[in-house]
């Protein structure tokens, strides 16, 4: 979607980029930054991969027609504006700053080369022609709805090993032990730039100590993003990046708090803070969580109980942190901000937080991608403030992970209210692996962009005509109908069986069935008949803020299986909807319709059908029916055959280890666990 108004000149002469016996020349002046100049080597490359003729760079002036103009002219006041302009025969592409000199070149890129944004991970090449010719351009953009528009690359476990790693990381965690690919990081930050976003953080638990890491940073700040860090590691110091500081300096492990052990993690925090005021576009984050994305109180058993002590604890380390940002940074008013995570959404509802001068306030939604949590409409919107909103495409542990499920009109709808509600200041969506997410990261930049003039249904079969052409009206019921699948529970609307939630639950039966099958009949009897009445032992303010990331833990399995099967039967007509127009098309096309539809429905059709088997066996086992039980599980086994079909479509050519690193869900651990309960059971029957 364009993002300003496209008119026509009254010059009647046509720009030549290529034709049979010319092509044009790029003049770039040579004060223009490296991201510019990223930029121009993209449009020579894109050029040559549609024409086979390579663009000349010329730096400075020129006054021969036939010339690509790349020009920054700072206009104070006016943010990543650009204009593209034809001339007496010359293409200006003209930023007020130098991302807006930079989108400028991407904006021509994609909207007259024709090349996607995300044509490394769709995989679709832009059509090959033999001249590209253009009559009048005046293109000027628009103020965008949201001022930063970033991506956090988070729950990263298939980047991070898919591609061979550049580096180790020391974590006391079970997943990124690596450096993801710096060569596949360059592609998410080019992905990003050409699709105009300018924030990024570029990894989980980031440590800037660590040079292999740093360099992340660096490679972003070079494409001209902005970088930030992850709310679990405000000043850049995550847990295990403060327990790797203090072990080179001192060979000691001291716990991680700020109640405890204030001097040590002051001093973690300025040394980090040394670091990070090296690049020139840094958003601070501030604030205080703990170990792993968990509350700093389940770090340190000695912090105080009350809501309010903690959220004076969380107020006082802000306070503390803006006082080394301001003395490091090179700005005057430097970009902080702080994110409204779990339990810092429920002590901000109650009003228990204070935040420094100038910080950007950050809402976060929470379910994920379906609502905003009760503190962004509670809060009171206060002058000289800015706010903006933390977004989920993906989430550990509920989900979405390996499959897409937020849809392009619930996109619009929370975006819609972000700047209804005046928080469209900042954004940042959380983007897990990328790759599952495309339509709805592109979804998200148009609305980002211009919300007034997205329509979900027309953004759904523009998109899907230009990926599938002929098939692209097809295409969009497809998706559509994927999409209107997931099952919502009745009270809020919220997905009730997302992949993650669904196999956290379905794993939570096996689990139940492998204790059933060691009890005797009368104890599972009297378990079943005197079960104590369950209270909520996770009572405290973290729990209480997630509560809507699993609305399915209210509903009894009976209940819960009449919504598994509602998905299972949407799931079945979207599966003969996409291989209707798989089988329509051919090549790129193909390849990428398989992988970001056909190969999702598969996942997700075999993880409910295996929830609904696992719910069944344990019905089953609970009444001694160990022959029932036998049979659900050897079908649930059956139904995994989907989920490793879709894998394989997915893992097709040059992404053929992309599955390499899912440890989070783990598929393979799934079905592993469903056949060590099938075995348990036989032996049970025999």
């Amino acid at each position: 979607m364009l993002a300003g108004l496209v008119s026509f000149a009254n010059d009647t002469k046509s720009f030549i980029l290529v034709d049979e016996h010319r092509q044009a020349t790029v003049s770039i002046s040579e004060s223009e930054p490296e991201c510019v100049r990223f930029a121009v080597q993209d449009l020579i490359n894109d050029v040559e991969k549609i024409t086979g003729k390579v663009l000349k760079v010329t730096e400075g002036g020129t006054r021969n027609s036939g010339t690509v103009f790349i020009q920054t002219k700072t206009d104070h006041g006016k943010w990543e504006s650009y204009s593209v302009v034809t001339k007496d025969g010359n293409l200006y592409i003209t930023g007020s700053d130098e991302r807006g000199t930079m989108f400028g070149v991407y904006y021509f890129i994609e909207n007259y080369l024709g090349v996607d944004p995300f044509y490394w991970w769709s995989g679709i090449d832009p059509e090959k022609k033999e001249t590209l010719q253009y009559q009048a351009i005046d293109y000027t953009s628009r103020e965008t709805d949201f001022k930063f528009r970033g991506w956090f690359i988070n729950d990263e476990d298939l980047l991070t090993e898919f591609m061979p790693p550049s580096g180790k990381r020391r974590l006391d965690y079970p997943y990124y032990q690596q450096i993801a690919n710096l060569d596949l990081m360059d592609r998410v930050f080019e992905a990003m730039v050409r699709a105009r976003f300018n924030l990024v953080i570029p990894a989980s638990f980031l440590e800037i100590f660590n040079p292999a890491e740093e360099k992340l940073v660096k490679r972003a700040s070079v494409r001209g993003l902005f970088v930030s860090q992850h709310h679990i590691e405000p000043m850049g110091v995550s847990a295990f990046g403060y327990f790797n500081y203090w072990e080179r300096k001192t060979g000691e492990k001291p716990v991680f708090s700020f109640y405890s052990e204030r001097d040590k993690l002051l001093e973690t925090w300025e040394e980090s803070a040394k670091k990070w005021s090296r690049y020139p576009n840094v958003i601070w984050q501030i604030g205080l969580r703990g170990i792993g994305d968990r509350p700093m109180w389940m770090a340190d058993p000695g912090v105080p109980q009350s809501d309010k002590e903690r959220a004076g604890i969380i107020s006082d380390a802000m306070k503390s942190q803006m006082e080394i940002i301001r003395k490091y940074a090179h700005q005057t008013e430097p970009l902080v901000s702080t994110t409204l995570w779990a339990e810092g959404a429920l002590f901000n509802e109650k009003g228990l937080l204070h935040f420094p001068e100038n910080t950007i306030i950050v809402f976060a939604d929470n379910s994920p991608g379906w609502k905003m949590q009760d503190d962004f409409f509670s809060t009171k919107r206060e002058a000289g403030i800015n706010y903006g909103i933390y977004f989920h495409h993906g989430l550990i542990v509920s989900g979405p992970h390996l499959a897409q499920a937020v849809p392009p009109s619930k996109v619009l709808e929370i975006f819609s209210l972000a700047k209804q509600y005046s928080s469209n200041y900042y954004a940042i969506l959380n983007v897990g692996n990328i790759r599952e997410f495309l339509i709805g990261l592109i979804a998200t930049r148009d609305v980002m962009e211009d919300s007034g003039t997205f329509d979900p249904k027309v953004f759904l079969q523009e998109w899907c005509t230009k990926h599938f052409g002929m098939q692209g009206t097809e295409a969009a019921r497809a998706y559509q109908s994927y999409f209107d699948s997931y099952a919502l529970d009745d009270e809020k609307g919220l997905p009730l069986l997302l992949d993650g939630q669904m196999q956290g639950k379905g794993r939570s039966v096996l689990l139940i069935i492998r204790e059933l099958r060691n009890q005797q009949p009368k104890e599972v009897e009297n378990n079943q008949n005197n079960r104590p009445v369950q209270k909520n032992s996770k009572t405290d303010s973290f729990y209480q803020s997630l509560s809507d990331t699993n609305p399915a833990g209210k509903l009894s399995l009976k209940e819960l299986l009449v919504k598994v099967e509602e998905q299972k039967q949407k799931l079945a007509e979207t599966g003969e909807l996409a291989e209707e127009v798989s089988s329509s098309l051919s090549g790129q096309q193909k390849s990428f319709f398989d992988a970001n539809l056909l190969a999702q429905q598969k996942i997700m059709q075999g993880i409910t059908s295996w929830l609904k088997e696992c719910i069944l066996a344990k019905e089953m086992m609970e009444k001694r029916n160990v022959d029932q039980s036998v049979y659900h599980l050897e079908k649930a086994l059956e139904h995994t055959g989907f989920i490793t079909e879709g894998m394989s479509l997915a893992s097709q050519e040059k992404w053929a280890d992309w599955y390499r690193g899912d440890k989070k869900l783990n598929m393979e651990r799934l079905i592993r666990e469903t056949e060590e309960t099938l075995k348990q059971l036989k032996t049970e029957e025999k």
